[in-house]
């Protein structure tokens, strides 16, 4: 979280928050020689979760930031008291930006993309429509790449407004043997389904192969 601060006395912030600091060793300092007061619960201390203050003038930011040397854990008052001393510009009614982190317990998601889980080749299949020259109407289609690998380099893009968004992939496409065709090799193929007027039965059959159980 990024909040901007009024200092209620020099060198001293008041943040409304709980906040995370990085992990303390036996004599009580962060891994970047920050004190920790008041209550050092396990519950606040996460690994690398360092503490910031950027002192502003006119909304802009104009030195460099201060890593906290301490601060004070008030759980009752379910906020930190930080201290930057010898922060020049960091005086009784300046206004400064604090960066930090704090532990939500709720109403909250976390998506992860790891590496390892891009290092084999899949099945993709991708639910479309092609649409026909003749006649322009879009038909359902299966676009298939059977022996796909999605490269690291993806791109996310991001909308204000709410619309629904994109997420770009590149896939590299090897030969391999689709589901339904087993006799030859393909880099991708698309199954263009046309929709027939009053379509029966007759259009459909049994795939090939012993039924397992009669569940569909």
């Amino acid at each position: 979280m990024t909040s901007r601060i009024e200092v209620q006395e020099d060198a001293t912030i008041t943040v409304p928050e709980i906040l995370c600091y990085g992990v303390v060793d036996a004599s009580n300092k962060t891994a970047a020689g920050m004190e920790v007061l008041g209550d050092t619960s396990k519950e606040y201390e996460k690994n690398g979760a360092d503490v910031f203050v950027m002192v502003l003038k006119d909304g802009l930011v104009i030195d460099e930031p201060c890593v906290p040397h301490s601060i004070t854990i008030d759980a009752a008052k379910k906020q930190t008291v930080i201290n930057c001393d010898g922060r020049e510009g960091a005086v009784k009614g300046a206004i400064v930006l604090v960066d930090y982190y704090v532990k939500r317990i709720a109403s909250s998601q976390q998506i992860e993309i790891t590496a390892d889980k891009f290092a084999g080749y899949y099945y993709i299949e991708a639910s479309t429509l092609f649409r026909d020259e003749a006649t322009g109407e879009d038909l359902p289609a299966e676009f298939i790449i059977p022996n796909g690998k999605v490269q690291s380099n993806f791109n996310f893009a991001m909308a204000n407004s709410g619309d629904p968004s994109t997420f770009t992939f590149t896939v590299d496409a090897m030969p391999g043997y689709t589901k339904f065709d087993g006799t030859k090799k393909v880099l991708a193929v698309i199954q263009v389904i046309e929709d027939v007027e009053g379509e029966a039965n007759e259009f459909r059959e049994a795939c090939d192969g012993e039924i397992a159980s009669s569940n569909p």
